[in-house]
């Protein structure tokens, strides 16, 4: 989402709750709206376990999750990769486990 304002209804994609936005808190004070990128803290009617990293969005336009991905990498242990072996992946500022299933190149 862009945009946030307070009073907007927001979903957070890891576990489907709904909730509104109560405050959006600056260290200046409050703001009524925050754009992408502004440095925020977002404080919500409900209480719901949110950290940083985690997605919020409107309900209509919840983010697509999948299990599975296809990238690019550039691989520079002297290790080979391995197909099959668990990695940890860093997505964002989580990390998770992952392993490798195919190589295409």
């Amino acid at each position: 989402m862009a945009r946030i304002s307070t009073g907007d209804e927001i979903v957070v994609a890891a576990s489907g709750r709904t909730t509104r936005v109560k405050r959006i808190v600056t260290h200046d004070g409050d703001l009524v709206a925050a754009e992408a990128e502004d440095a925020v803290t977002i404080t919500l009617e409900d209480e719901i376990d949110i950290s940083r990293g985690d997605i919020l969005s409107r309900p209509d336009d919840r983010p697509k999750l999948a299990d599975q991905l296809a990238a690019y990498m550039i691989w520079m242990d002297r290790e080979p990769l391995a197909l099959g072996r668990n990695y940890v992946l860093r997505i964002g500022s989580q990390t998770i486990s992952g392993s490798i299933t195919a190589i295409g190149h």
